[in-house]
């Protein structure tokens, strides 16, 4: 997506929002995931910039663990986990990549992978739906920032799976929900087994080729 205009990947995020809201209303949707495999790498069969929708009767492995967690810390301290964190880290700035006036690139201090970034919302946002214009102008910027870090560091079109957690279905939007944008950059060595299962946490390895970076010496190479 790193070659492609804002104004076009605006047109991308009102899809994704109106996909999300089409597809939650089927009855037996718990879930809707959306997500990209980028390069051949990670998967993708296709050069051109496309993703994939997924809506599911379950609950995904990693969004049903961070939604837990974030009722848990919500029920606990009142406040949303992620909005907390996110204060954090812009007090700290270690971990930070690029920003704008609506989201924040970071890496977060729990990367598994090398170079895995967090995309998040300044202003608690349950999904994409809930993005006003502006804010939605502001994530089709980071849409096109994050991928151009990766390309630059590695001088290539670096692969990634990058996918949404949003608020789950089936329910109100509660408050300890937010959506978040996930970057990540595993480095098998050879063709993945990489998808939806991959972007949210069910895969099979990690033969990970490149070395390990912590987050603030990722976020610097970044």
């Amino acid at each position: 997506m790193s070659g492609i205009s804002c104004a076009e990947l605006r047109h991308v995020v009102d899809t994704w929002s109106d996909q999300y809201v089409e597809l939650g209303g089927i009855p037996w949707v718990c879930y809707v995931q959306i997500f990209e495999n980028r390069g051949v790498m990670m998967g993708a069969s296709n050069p051109h910039p496309h993703g994939q929708i997924w809506a599911n009767e379950s609950i995904l492995n990693e969004p049903a663990k961070e939604l837990h967690t974030q009722q848990t810390y919500m029920s606990t301290h009142d406040r949303c986990l992620l909005c907390d964190y996110l204060a954090e880290e812009l007090g700290n700035g270690q971990r930070l990549i690029c920003q704008n006036d609506h989201f924040v690139a970071l890496v977060p201090f729990w990367a598994v992978w090398p170079f895995t970034m967090m995309v998040l919302p300044r202003v608690h946002c349950g999904a994409l739906s809930d993005l006003p214009s502006d804010a939605r102008d502001g994530l089709a910027d980071m849409l096109k920032q994050v991928p151009q870090c990766y390309d630059r560091l590695f001088q290539v079109s670096f692969p990634y799976s990058r996918g949404f957690i949003n608020t789950q279905l089936m329910g109100m939007h509660i408050l300890h929900d937010i959506c978040i944008l996930i970057f990540i950059c595993p480095c098998y060595a050879g063709r993945q087994y990489v998808s939806l299962w991959s972007g949210m946490n069910c895969w099979a390895n990690r033969n990970v080729i490149l070395p390990l970076n912590t987050p603030p010496n990722a976020s610097v190479a970044l």
